[in-house]
Parts: C-alpha cells; sequence; structure tokens
C-alpha cells in the first residue's frame, strides 16, 4: 500500500512538474508617454475570457492549446491584436496607441441604460462591499511618493523647436533647446523628491482608527514626520459619497442618485472563471456643475463590488487635477479589500514657464497593502484621539528591513534621488526647516533655544493702527519642563508700549498639560470675547481684527492650567485680577462714574470636540485631522468681590459649530453662539456686537459685515452665522470655476440695565439684526492663493434709511489647497 502510494505521488510529481500549463505574462504601456497602463483588457482568441493589467500595467494569462491570439482593448487607445508568432516567449510588452477619443462625446443610447442596472447594484451592496463597516480590520501597508514634472512638456519641446525653426528664430532655439535638454537628462536621472514609509493600520467599527508608521524615509530629511503625507493622498474607501483627495472632495460615481449626476456606459464584459466583470465608463453630464470625475469602473458579480477603478478630476483646465486608480482582491474568500493605490496629483497652480511652455509639478503616490486580516480580535484600548503616530525608529530601520515591504527594489532613479537630494538636505539643514514648518503649525517660529511667536510680530486694527512686536518663549533646548518668555509691542496709532511675561510648567514631561503664570499691560477689545482651543484656528475670522475700534488699556495677572479630559475634552481653568481703563470716554453709572475698573475673576474655558483625531509627529506636536461632529465650546466666568474685585457676576458665553457636505448644495457651514450676564456691570464685562463694517473690507467668517463697529451692546445675545459655499455646483466652464457661498448672518440682543452706561449711545439688537450676503470665491488665483469679491446687505428694524448705506462690499482671500474659510 505504501509503495502503491509513493507511486501515486509521483505520478502527481510528474503530471505537475511537466504538464503545466502554459502562463504568458506582459506589460501594457502608452506608446508615447512610456507609463503603465492599469486594468486593459487581455483577452485570447474569440472569446471574452482573459485577464486585466494590475495598477502597475502588468498580467499573468493562463494559456489554454488552442491559443491564437491577444486582443487588448482600453479605454480612450486603439485596440490591438497580436498573433502568437509575434509573442515569441513567455513574456511579452504591448505598446498601445492614444486615440483621440473623448469621452464627453460618447453617444447616448436610447432606451433604458443598461449600465445602470449594474451601478445600482453596486450602490445597494456598498455596506456590505465598504470594508470599513467590517467590525475590524487591520493590514500593513508600503507607501512611496515621489515629486516630478509634468513630463509631458518634454515631448512637447520637439514640436516647439520645429515651429521656431519654421520662423528662422534660431537664437530663441538655442535658448530654449539648452535650457529643456538641462532638463530632459535631470527627469531622466532622478526625482525632485522621494519619499517612502511603512504604516500598519488598525481599525474598528464604528471609528475607532489607529495608524502607526513603523519605517519611514524621506530624501533630504532625517526627521520623518513627512512621511505622514504618503499615507494621506487619497481616500481609502471609495464607496463613501465623498472621495478625498488631500482637502479636496469629490462625488463619488456610486454616491446615491449618482445616475442623476453621471453618465454611464457599459464599454466591455470580461469572464473570470464563474464571475462575469463589467467595464463600465462615467463622466458627469454636461449640463451638472458638480465637483466629479471621469474614468471607469469595474464591477465584479460577485457582490456587484469594486475591483478595479479608475478617477480622475473631470474639468481638465482647472488649477489642480488629480487621476486615481485602485486595484481591490477577495480577500481569504470574506471581504473585497484595496490592495493597491495609485495617485498622480499635478499641482498646476505651481509651475513655471519656459517660453511659451508651462511646466506643473507632479505627485506620484503608490501604496500595496499586505497582510490583510478581516475581524481580528483588537484591544479598544489601543485606539486613542491620535490617530497617526510615528514610531521613534521609523527612519533608522535598514534596507533588510525595507526588502520586505518595497513590492520591488529601488531603482537607479530612486537611488540617484536619494543620494542627491539627501546630499543637498545635509547641506541646506532640511530637517532644520521641517522643525521650523512643524512649529510654525502651533503659531511659532523656533530660532535656537526661543520660539518666536508669529501673531506677535506684526498687526494691525482701528485703535492702534500698525502694531510691530515680538513674543517668545523658550523651548525644549532649554527645559522639556518649563518655559518662560515674554513680549513686547508698540501701536503706532495709540502711541502706547505693551508688554507682558509669561512662565509655564509642564509636570512630568506631559506635552498637553501645563500649569502657567502670565502678567501685561496691554489693550485688548471693550465687551469682546473668544473661545478656547489648544491649537490655533487658521479661519478668515482673523481678519476680524483688523476692524476693532473700541478698547480697553489693561493690566491682567493670571494663574491657569491646560489639559485634556475625557478623551475628546480639551478645558483651561483660570483665576486672574484685572485692571481696565476705558479709553472712548465711557463710564459706569454708580454713585461716583468710574471709567477704569477692577475685576477678580475664576473661570474655565472648555472645547469639546468628539472623535476629533489627531496626527503626531515624534517631537510631540499634534495636528487636528478634524471631526465629523460638531464642535462645542463654552467660557464661564464668576465674578468675585475680593481681592480688590468690585463685582459679582456671572458670565458665560457659549459657541457651537458644524460644516458638513452634502452631494448636491455643496458645503454647509453653521456657528451658533450666545451669551449672558443678567448682573448690572460695566460695559467691558457686557458683549459687544462682531461688527466687521467697512465699505470696502476683507471678508471676516463668523462676523456681521455690514454692522458697524460698536453699534451694538448686550448681555444677553444669540448669533447665528450661516454659509452655504455651492462650490461650483452653481456655475461652471472648463476654464473657469467660481465657488458661490451664501451667507445669511442674524443677531439678537437685550441689555437690561441701559441707564448705566453713560458718554457713549448703548443699545441691543432686541428686534433682530439681519444680513445677507454673497461671495464669489477662486475668481482669480496666483500661485496657492485665490481671490474673490463679495457684498452684504443689512435689512429689518435696523436697516438705514440711505440703501448705500446697508451695503458692504467685500475681498475674499483663500488658498488653492484648503479655502480659508
Amino acid at each position: 500500500m505504501r509503495f502503491t502510494f509513493f507511486i501515486f505521488f509521483l505520478f502527481l510529481f510528474f503530471q505537475n512538474t511537466f504538464s503545466q500549463p502554459s502562463y504568458l505574462r506582459g506589460r501594457v504601456l502608452d506608446s508615447e508617454t512610456n507609463q503603465p497602463l492599469a486594468f486593459v483588457n487581455v483577452v485570447y482568441n474569440n472569446t471574452q475570457k482573459g485577464v486585466v493589467t494590475s495598477i502597475d500595467g502588468e498580467f499573468r494569462l493562463k494559456l489554454s492549446d488552442d491559443f491564437q491570439y491577444l486582443r487588448v482593448s482600453y479605454l480612450g487607445y486603439e485596440k490591438k491584436t497580436i498573433k502568437k508568432e509575434e509573442i515569441g516567449g513567455s513574456s511579452v510588452t504591448i505598446n498601445l496607441q492614444p486615440t483621440s477619443y473623448d469621452i464627453s462625446e460618447v453617444k447616448v443610447l436610447p432606451g433604458i441604460n443598461p449600465a445602470h442596472r449594474i451601478i445600482h447594484a453596486a450602490i445597494e451592496n456598498k455596506p456590505v462591499n465598504n470594508p470599513e463597516n467590517l467590525s475590524s480590520f487591520s493590514y500593513y501597508a508600503y507607501n512611496r511618493m515621489h515629486f516630478t514634472i509634468d513630463t509631458s512638456v518634454l515631448e512637447q519641446r520637439n514640436q516647439k523647436i520645429d515651429s521656431l525653426k519654421m520662423l528662422g528664430q534660431d537664437t530663441l532655439i538655442t535658448s530654449l533647446d539648452s535650457t529643456f535638454m538641462r532638463m530632459q537628462r535631470f527627469f531622466r536621472k532622478q526625482h525632485i523628491f522621494l519619499l517612502e514609509a511603512v504604516n500598519k493600520r488598525e481599525y474598528m467599527k464604528p471609528d475607532r482608527n489607529l495608524e502607526t508608521v513603523i519605517a519611514s524615509r524621506v530624501s533630504g530629511l532625517q526627521n520623518p514626520s513627512f512621511s505622514l503625507l504618503a499615507t494621506q493622498m487619497q481616500s481609502f474607501s471609495f464607496y463613501n459619497d465623498f472621495v478625498e483627495v488631500l482637502q479636496y472632495s469629490f462625488l463619488s460615481p456610486l454616491a446615491k442618485g449618482s445616475t442623476k449626476k453621471y453618465f454611464f456606459l457599459l464599454e466591455d464584459t470580461i469572464y473570470k472563471n464563474a464571475d462575469t466583470v463589467f467595464i463600465i465608463s462615467y463622466r458627469p453630464y454636461k449640463n451638472k456643475n458638480f465637483e466629479g470625475l471621469t474614468g471607469q469602473l469595474h464591477i465584479n458579480t460577485n457582490g456587484y463590488a469594486i475591483e478595479h477603478l479608475i478617477a480622475e478630476t473631470s474639468v481638465r483646465d482647472d488649477a489642480f487635477g488629480v487621476k486615481i486608480q485602485q486595484q481591490h482582491e477577495f480577500v481569504q474568500n470574506l471581504q473585497w479589500f484595496p490592495v493597491e493605490l495609485n495617485t498622480t496629483i499635478e499641482f498646476k497652480s505651481m509651475s513655471a514657464s519656459i517660453g511659451d511652455t508651462d511646466i506643473s509639478l507632479m505627485g506620484l503616490g503608490k501604496s500595496y497593502i499586505d497582510s490583510i486580516k478581516i475581524r481580528p480580535t483588537l484591544n479598544k484600548r489601543k485606539f486613542r484621539e491620535v490617530e497617526m503616530l510615528i514610531e521613534d525608529d521609523a527612519h533608522q530601520q535598514p534596507d533588510v528591513y525595507w526588502d520586505k515591504f518595497r513590492p520591488r527594489s529601488l531603482s537607479d532613479k530612486d537611488s540617484v534621488t536619494y543620494h542627491v537630494v539627501d546630499s543637498i538636505g545635509e547641506e541646506n539643514n532640511f530637517d532644520r526647516i521641517l522643525f521650523v514648518l512643524e512649529t510654525l503649525a502651533s503659531g511659532y517660529i523656533p530660532y535656537k533655544f526661543l520660539n518666536i511667536d508669529i501673531t506677535s510680530i506684526i498687526d494691525f486694527n482701528q485703535y492702534e493702527s500698525v502694531r510691530l512686536g515680538l513674543g517668545v518663549m523658550t523651548n525644549e533646548k532649554v527645559s522639556r519642563f518649563f518655559s518662560v518668555g515674554g513680549y513686547g509691542a508698540y501701536g503706532f496709532g495709540d502711541k502706547g508700549f505693551k508688554y507682558g511675561a509669561t512662565f509655564e510648567l509642564t509636570p512630568f514631561n506631559l506635552k498637553h498639560h501645563k500649569l502657567g503664570l502670565h502678567y501685561s499691560r496691554d489693550v485688548i477689545e471693550s465687551g469682546g470675547y473668544s473661545f478656547y482651543s489648544q491649537q490655533p484656528e487658521l479661519t478668515t475670522s482673523i481678519f476680524r481684527s483688523f476692524y476693532i475700534e473700541n478698547m480697553d488699556e489693561v493690566e491682567k495677572f493670571e494663574i491657569y492650567s491646560e489639559s485634556r479630559a475625557l478623551k475628546f475634552l480639551e478645558y483651561r481653568p483660570f483665576f486672574r485680577r484685572s485692571y481696565h481703563q476705558t479709553t472712548n470716554g465711557y463710564a459706569f453709572n454708580t454713585a461716583e462714574p468710574a471709567e477704569n475698573f477692577s475685576f477678580s475673576e475664576a473661570g474655565v474655558k472648555l472645547r469639546y470636540a468628539y472623535q476629533e483625531k489627531f496626527a503626531q509627529t515624534p517631537r510631540g506636536h499634534r495636528m487636528s485631522m478634524g471631526t465629523d461632529y460638531p464642535v462645542l465650546q463654552m467660557n464661564i466666568t464668576r465674578g468675585l468681590n475680593l481681592m480688590d474685585g468690585q463685582y459679582n457676576y456671572w458670565r458665560i458665553s457659549a459657541r457651537i459649530k458644524e460644516s458638513f457636505q452634502t452631494r448636491n448644495f455643496g458645503v454647509t457651514s453653521l456657528a451658533l453662539s450666545g451669551g449672558i450676564n443678567p448682573f448690572d456691570v460695566p460695559y467691558p464685562k457686557l458683549f459687544a456686537g462682531k461688527a466687521a463694517y467697512a465699505i470696502v473690507g476683507i471678508y471676516a467668517q463668523e462676523s456681521f459685515g455690514a454692522m458697524r463697529m460698536n453699534e451694538f451692546i448686550s448681555n444677553r445675545f444669540v448669533n447665528l452665522f450661516l454659509t452655504q459655499n455651492f462650490k461650483s455646483l452653481l456655475f461652471r466652464t472648463e476654464k473657469f470655476a467660481p465657488e458661490i457661498a451664501l451667507v445669511q448672518n442674524i443677531s439678537y440682543g437685550t441689555l437690561d440695565f441701559p441707564e448705566s452706561h453713560l458718554n457713549i449711545p448703548v443699545k441691543a439688537p432686541e428686534k433682530g439684526y439681519f444680513e445677507s450676503g454673497i461671495i464669489f470665491n477662486s475668481l482669480l488665483r496666483q500661485n496657492i492663493l485665490t481671490y474673490g469679491i463679495g457684498v452684504f446687505y443689512r435689512y429689518g428694524n435696523y436697516a438705514f434709511p440711505k440703501t448705500i448705506d446697508n451695503f458692504a462690499f467685500k475681498l475674499s482671500i483663500g488658498f488653492e489647497l484648503g479655502t480659508l474659510n
């Protein structure tokens, strides 16, 4: 029996060894750019049986004995047939010629669109096919990204030279030819910049996520913080309603109701074993204005899931272009899961001109996902508010470690990039520059052992006019446990010096827990209020300070602490004494009218952002990645009759902010704020209206653009700021896509003791203050900056008799990569 079994085993061995079915390996390239083409259909003979190329343009096809020829087809390229005798081996390289075929010119077929049935089935199955609906998963990912230029311009060079030769402009030919030759030599040899990262991701439904960078290599840098960029290039899942690339959002072709926005066309069908793959092209309908994509979906009948996809921005002449490619596999016969992701970003706003040719910066990212585990057992305790972090030794991993994750070895061009850029980085101290940029995100410029407060250098308001100053704090080079600093400033309008000093203690090196002492003599807005955050908020609301007129001279001493609790709560308890001197002749009506006041206050400032996530750099700096939930902020202050405090009161204010995107209306932003102080107190402890009026001025979010400065004062108030940014949904052409935003602002307030306030007019918006506005953003672009215009109009009970007085005209400022709003 043993001998019989042994003979049977040998038979199977020889059968499998010498009777292996033949396989053909190949790669499909663009004949003009020599770039690999992903998801090309490769079938053999007169059948629909075959394969699709990988995201790197490669394929492996099992051939039967009756193999005669290959048929290769790809949308936008000429079809190609390759006979068996033309292959001549077990591998082949196939070059496809682009056609002038334009997806925007496809014909619409009459009757029911057969692609819609497939798309509707894919949409219905999104909850099952979306990996982020799993109870848990984990994987390792190798990410790489390099920056270069749009190499198609090098091809355009020859056409340009030929044109100049015909015109006889030999001098210009020599100049252009020399420049392009140098560029060609450079980009054949190396990239501009290269980074690699290996990260481990662990996920638990619904929103527990942890990505840890375990290996990092960045050309020119030792600091691995920049490697976080490689992991954030594009959305992991294409099943969400919006596809995220950097800070841009595009409506997914698999969003609910997408068949009313996109035109779908069934291009081809491929049979793979027992499954069928439908290849469907899509593009936005011509009469639909939205941030859309164009490309292909390969839908597998196994669950009607995405197997492959291609997506690129549908407006080709925009200042920002992106192309996405994803490859999904049915992992462990359980779940469709993305395994390869490509992203190409063209920064058209970051370009240089040589002659008449514009050369754009390109970013090319690749992610390879491996070691996927479906529904592993994970520990909830390891998931914190920090969603992304970098291990301390990530930048020190040896080559043998990298070899375990790289799908292929570094190319000669990659190696040259590392060698050359590392040398340049060391010579120019790129790590120092990154350290500066990282610290700038916290609002400081590091210089040796000092951090310079950016906001202290220059400012402008109507009271001080131009304000110049300097504020510094010692950094970790002095001590990780404490810092000391101060500031000085001079206002050219009030001709006054201001100064202050601060001491902060970080106990046990807990970076997000501080104890502080502060003393200052400065000016602040009378009746002003602000809300607390440990990180600076970059919105256009910062421009409101330009309009402030009414300020008090204040001497203040404060003791405080800053900390986090309950995972998402930031708090700042404090006790302070302050002395206020009014500057506009105001007096408080007491037995002896007073123009200066002494306050003793205890209180707390709170900020609660549920599910707010952070990325943490090796130096411990945290960068907020935002939250999908409303953010709540509150100030609670108790005025005390002790330690020279003259007034007993409660002053409470709060704000809730939310911003969300919808398929048909763009981005809705809402801020609701209110406050109360029911006691008879001087003007500085009331609530001034958030006015920001100038007949022509800069738009400031969360302020009343047509409300005069110091027009209203309240001891109870509620403000509503509502903005509906339609993006380009209302109007768009191929070369012009302004963003149109409608603004509605409302304020109600009361003033209980108007007789207590002397020498200045006081009133509250008891009948309701109303204004509406329209902002046209992105009318002009200059590098990464965008400019627009807007107009506000006030109406209702507080409208002025003269119509023109109710208008305020605004200039809006934003950034091309993420609007400042």
